[in-house]
Formats: structure tokens, C-alpha cells, sequence
């Protein structure tokens, strides 16, 4: 990777390709579980690779090259979504199922039928189940990203959940063992 970086920096294009080609579908799946339409994510997925491209030169860790990806990438999406408004006033437990589960259920299900369920929920409630269950962020950097207190990215995630089960449940997906 080391090399191949080194190539892109001194302008071979080639190189641009290769790389391009190794690490599109990462960030095209990122932009497509963030963005509610193709088109939407299709805007964010030309910025990222475009910050991706200018700040090559600033990877320090070649091995941790997809890390720095991803990173660009989220934070490309989050800022499109800047302008989402939270509701602050609804606050729930956590659900009975854990981050496990979703997971799991993730790892079972095709890209098609995640996509789907995850673009049924309302943008705030997409943003943050990406941000926590997906990506792995804690609800206080999801806190510090948007703007909105811990209790709020706790409550999305909440309602995220339920909408998502509720939603399998429809496909007629109540156990995910039965998903494979």
C-alpha cells in the first residue's frame, strides 16, 4: 500500500486507478447506508474521494489506510447531513436488543435488504444508527459530531431499532439465525 501511495503522490494516474478500484465499494457503501437516495450518495462518494486524493500525503499509518478511508468518508456524509434537526425531547431506555444482535444480523443479511431497512428510517434516526451500530462511534462522539447531547443519540438509536425491527419483522424476519 506504501508504494502504491507513493506512486499516486509523484501524479501517476494508474496508480489513482488502482486505488480507486481497491477502495471504491468501501466508500460507496458507506455513502449509500448514509444517504437516502443514489444520487445523494453518489455526490458524497465524489467529495470523499476528492479529500481522499488532497490529504494522501497526510497518512501516516499505511496499514491503517481503510480506517482513514472510512473516517473521510463518514465525516463527508455527516457533513451533508449537518442540517438534520433532532428532536431533543424524546428520551427512551435502551431496547432489550443489544448491539450484538444487529451485528449479527447485519453479517447475515444481503447488502440489498440492509440498505432497504436502513434507508426506511428518518435521516436522523439513519445517521445515528450508522454512526453508533455500523461504525462503532460511542453515543458521546456521536454527541460531539452532531452537536446533540448523549441522552438524544441514545433516544435515536432507540427509535432506529425499533423501526428496524419493526421493519423485519414485516419481511418476515423475526429471528436472525432464519436469515442467511
Amino acid at each position: 500500500m506504501s508504494q502504491l501511495i507513493q506512486e499516486i503522490l509523484k501524479g501517476d494516474r494508474r496508480a489513482q486507478g488502482r486505488f480507486y478500484d481497491e477502495f471504491s465499494p468501501l466508500v460507496m457503501g458507506i455513502c449509500m447506508r448514509y444517504m437516502k437516495s443514489h444520487e445523494a450518495a453518489s455526490d458524497v462518494f465524489q467529495e470523499a474521494f476528492i479529500k481522499i486524493f488532497n490529504n494522501l500525503g497526510q497518512v501516516k499509518n499505511m496499514q491503517a489506510v481503510a480506517g482513514w478511508i472510512k473516517r473521510i468518508t463518514v465525516n463527508t456524509a455527516l457533513d451533508h447531513l449537518r442540517v438534520i434537526r433532532y428532536d431533543h425531547d424524546v428520551f427512551l431506555e435502551a431496547n432489550e436488543l443489544s448491539d450484538q444482535f444487529y451485528s449479527d444480523l447485519i453479517d447475515k443479511l444481503s447488502t440489498e435488504v440492509i440498505l432497504q431497512a436502513v434507508n426506511n428510517l428518518a435521516e436522523g434516526y439513519r445517521v445515528i444508527f450508522n454512526m453508533s451500530v455500523i461504525d462503532g462511534f460511542s453515543h458521546k462522539e456521536i454527541a460531539n459530531e452532531l452537536g446533540i447531547s448523549e441522552s438524544t443519540s441514545r433516544s435515536q438509536l432507540t427509535h432506529a431499532r425499533h423501526v428496524l425491527k419493526r421493519y423485519l419483522n414485516e419481511l418476515g424476519i423475526t429471528r436472525y439465525e432464519q436469515v442467511i
